[in-house]
């Protein structure tokens, strides 16, 4: 959870800033109904969490995988794995968003 922190405070001030002011972030439900309509600020928003795991060290990320590669990963996992999923209902958006990065990038211990 520590190793968490950080990159979640980024994040956080990246959904709390209104970088992408027409997304919202308020769930993941709402957030993927609106990237259609806004489709560089859902982008935006899952390049700022690679960044954020990168710059802290979070999760596995392969070097070899461009950002904006792991982007449109983490956004096709929260379409097609992550939503309409109880076991993230309920979660914040942040959080799910997280968890895709396990997900996708978990590391062997």
């Amino acid at each position: 959870m520590r190793t968490r922190l950080f990159p979640a405070l980024a994040l956080s001030a990246v959904l709390a800033a209104g970088i992408a002011s027409a997304t919202d972030t308020s769930s993941l439900g709402s957030f993927l109904a609106t990237c259609s309509a806004d489709v560089k600020g859902c982008k935006g928003f899952a390049h700022d969490l690679i960044i954020s795991a990168r710059n802290a060290n979070y999760g596995c990320i392969p070097k070899e995988l461009s950002t904006d590669a792991a982007a449109e990963r983490e956004l096709a996992w929260l379409r097609h794995e992550a939503n309409g999923n109880p076991k993230y209902q309920g979660m914040s958006l942040e959080d799910v968003m997280w968890a895709g990065v396990d997900e996708l990038w978990p590391c062997s211990k």
